[in-house]
């Protein structure tokens, strides 16, 4: 017998603490706005954010509490928050309405210096009108000098979340991030993680400020068909190439990295016996003016040194290149020959232990033993590229634009399939929104028909 008394009164201590812990609280208004239920007019009891008799100071424990508080305002900003303050009976009916007032000031005063504003908030003192203990005792009058906060909607809302309605009849309470006729993508307010559902499961959307967006997969759009891609004969030989058609668009861009083959670097600086250092490499880059014009930039260098004369040569250029595609697909699908014309900067410079074997125009260093050339010219150039996959290939241009005359390498198509894919779902989400209100319309004038109608058929029947 004296077990089972001792249990039961476990029970209810455990059930008071739980009553008083703000945190269970919180949890509870959590999971209300999860299953898209209201949690308006729930309390947050702060049981244990007592004052001390006559005072309104808020303790440690109190912040502490109220920084879950915080959270939960940051988390659901469609909340607000009505501030109620209590006092005990120990003085007289107008210290207790101040006294009351004051305590629940004093936590709006933290939730505010916290970041939470001040026009979500609202201050009410009840003195001692309201006990929920003995005011006879010492441990009754300290639980009735409390703070209670009561949930209520921002009035421009018509609720605090927005809704998820399913086909099956459940709720989701959310906030919803994107929507279209594919899939809903939402978060909860229990959890930071993005949720996506298909739209196929989805009945309607209920929003917090009223807006409803309802799922008749009837009158939606048949999602459109990618075009085909049609299939290249086999090459000669073992390899098969990939389909590599609409290589080039309005907003083409690309990247080349290439090796000269003949340096054309001046006569001058030449010799029998180069000790290579670097070929002449070139790196460019292109970007789309049109379907077959471009514009870009290519910087190329060449480093050497002579075995015997231990002379160290730099050449480096930089050019602004203007192209034209001629863009044959109608032949052959894979190849893109194209001309183009460039602005060049080229620098030259020779470090040498014998300056005398520098020799040409230009500025020369004695002490350094260094010569320099600066120079600019324009030039033109010409060259195919052969597209091997959609967006990667090889080209072979030749023209005195960059450190060599020939240049062999590789060519990257930069990948839009993302932004076509985007620009696709937005014009697909057009269209059904066109497709709704003309649907609407329809409906609108069928149900003006069918009341005329009937109108009618009562007049004929009088």
């Amino acid at each position: 017998m004296f077990k089972h008394i001792l249990k039961c009164l476990l029970l209810l201590i455990c059930m008071t603490t739980m009553a008083q812990n703000p945190e269970a609280e919180i949890n509870a208004i959590l999971q209300k706005l999860d299953q898209g239920e209201s949690a308006e007019n729930m309390l947050i009891n702060l049981g244990d954010i007592n004052f001390k008799t006559g005072d309104y100071t808020l303790e440690p424990i109190a912040q502490s509490y109220l920084d879950k508080v915080v959270q939960l305002l940051q988390i659901a900003p469609n909340i607000d928050l009505q501030i109620k303050g209590h006092a005990d009976a120990s003085g007289s009916a107008s210290i207790n309405n101040e006294l009351a007032i004051n305590r629940a000031s004093s936590v709006q005063q933290y939730l505010y210096s916290q970041g939470i504003a001040n026009e979500r908030m609202k201050s009410i003192g009840y003195g001692s009108a309201y006990p929920v203990a003995d005011n006879d005792t010492k441990e009754g009058r300290a639980k009735n000098r409390r703070v209670e906060l009561e949930v209520i909607k921002k009035e421009a809302v018509e609720t605090i979340q927005d809704i998820i309605v399913l086909r099956d009849g459940s709720r989701i309470g959310a906030i919803i991030i994107s929507y279209d006729d594919k899939q809903v993508e939402y978060k909860q307010f229990s959890s930071p993680k993005v949720y996506i559902i298909e739209a196929s499961k989805v009945k309607e959307l209920i929003f917090a400020s009223g807006k409803k967006v309802e799922y008749e997969f009837a009158v939606m759009p048949d999602p459109i068909p990618e075009p085909e891609k049609p299939k290249r004969k086999k090459q000669s030989g073992k390899i098969k190439f990939l389909q590599a058609s609409n290589y080039i668009d309005n907003d083409f861009r690309n990247w080349h990295f290439g090796v000269g083959l003949p340096s054309n670097l001046g006569p001058t600086f030449k010799d029998a016996s180069p000790q290579i250092i670097t070929p002449p490499l070139v790196l460019a880059y292109e970007r789309g003016i049109s379907d077959k014009v471009g514009w870009g930039i290519e910087a190329g260098t060449y480093l050497r040194r002579h075995k015997q004369l231990k002379e160290f040569y730099q050449y480096y250029t930089l050019g602004l290149r203007l192209m034209y595609h001629f863009n044959i697909e109608h032949i052959n699908e894979n190849l893109d020959p194209y001309f183009g014309a460039s602005l060049n900067y080229r620098a030259v410079r020779v470090s040498s232990p014998n300056h005398e074997s520098c020799t040409g125009s230009g500025f020369f260093n004695k002490s350094a033993f260094t010569y320099y050339q600066d120079d600019f010219d324009a030039n033109i150039f010409a060259g195919v590229r052969y597209y091997t996959r959609e967006n990667f290939g090889f080209f072979f241009e030749m023209g005195v634009n960059g450190p060599a005359n020939y240049k062999l390498g590789i060519i990257k198509l930069l990948d839009k399939s993302a932004k076509r894919q985007r620009k696709a779902e937005k014009a697909a989400a057009k269209e059904l929104k066109v497709q709704e209100k003309e649907a609407a319309k329809m409906q609108k004038q069928q149900d003006k028909q069918n009341k005329q109608n009937s109108k009618n058929s009562d007049n004929e029947n009088e």
